[in-house]
């Protein structure tokens, strides 16, 4: 599964939500893919840090660059 999550237009993030979002990228590597970040704000980036999930998400200035970062020659659930 490859997903990417554009920030742009969101102001908050609830803390609570990142262990699931976590969990959601972990799945979704096991299959090949993987979640993005797009637009991640100061404010964003300084809650990923505060609960430990910053390393685990790729970040990108904009969605066409979080989709040329998957790699397109493996198809999302192929080994």
């Amino acid at each position: 599964v490859k997903i990417i999550l554009d920030l742009g237009d969101l102001e908050h993030i609830h803390y609570k939500i990142l262990p699931e979002l976590l969990q959601a990228a972990v799945f979704s590597q096991l299959s090949n893919g993987g979640i993005k970040l797009v637009h991640v704000n100061p404010y964003h980036r300084r809650l990923l840090e505060l609960v430990g999930v910053h390393e685990n998400f790729e970040t990108y200035e904009s969605v066409a660059e979080a989709i040329l970062s998957f790699d397109i020659s493996t198809p999302a659930g192929s080994c």
